[in-house]
């Protein structure tokens, strides 16, 4: 393999630690609702919420919901499921902006987050099936605003979301970077690194739980992104 010459990462749960903040917001947003639910129902709930995201999340990937819609759709069903009463529009956008505050309370990057990006010495960005506004405030909360060279979210630049190709090809065509010696990271296996590498990039897992998983070939498992630098060149 070529040594690599730029990189590209994906940013929830590989740069910043949102499944963390997820749990601890909606955690806090629930409290507020139902302050005396038994411990064994909010983890459920908490289950359940996780769920949901990916859920709705995956609609909106696929055209079947807006940004905002996939938010309400989340409430919606955990509401539901909670057994709470229906609620208007405005009611699910106004629940799920207190749960969003506690959940950009909690937002941090992960611990080897900014030592990695201050040791690479490359031509870095990120591509996110994210929306922009709210993948720029992101960044600049958790003291990344300024650190990348590409800022992508394919699905509003008219681009096809990861993992399809041509989202980590128009990366490195505003990176100015070769494919072939630019490496994606991520933590979704089959989105993030064979995505990239069905690309011709350097496809690369971030595999922080050290899951006990047959590795495709043409993909780098890594289990924590220092170990990103030994691929740099």
């Amino acid at each position: 393999m070529a040594r690599v010459t730029a990189v590209l990462f994906d940013v929830d749960d590989t740069l910043v630690d949102h499944s963390g903040a997820v749990v601890r917001g909606f955690l806090a947003k629930l409290g507020s609702v139902l302050p005396d639910l038994d411990a064994e129902i909010q983890q459920r709930a908490v289950e359940e919420w996780r769920r949901l995201e990916e859920l709705h999340y995956t609609r909106y990937l696929a055209g079947e919901l807006t940004w905002q819609g996939q938010r309400r759709e989340r409430v919606r069903d955990v509401l539901r499921w909670l057994e709470l009463p229906e609620v208007s529009d405005e009611q699910l956008d106004a629940w799920f902006e207190g749960y969003r505050q506690a959940f950009d309370a909690t937002t941090e990057v992960f611990a080897d987050t900014l030592e990695t990006l201050d040791a690479l010495g490359v031509p870095t960005g990120v591509i996110s099936n994210n929306e922009t506004a709210n993948l720029l405030a992101k960044l600049s909360r958790v003291g990344l605003g300024e650190r990348f060279d590409v800022v992508l979210c394919p699905a509003e630049g008219g681009l096809p979301a990861k993992p399809h190709p041509e989202a980590f090809l128009a990366g490195c065509r505003q990176l100015g970077s070769d494919p072939a010696t630019t490496a994606y990271v991520g933590d979704r296996l089959r989105t993030d690194a064979v995505g990239a590498r069905d690309a011709g990039l350097v496809g690369v897992w971030l595999d922080r739980r050290g899951r006990e998983r047959e590795l495709p070939a043409g993909v780098v498992r890594i289990g924590a992104l220092p170990e990103l630098l030994a691929l740099v060149g």
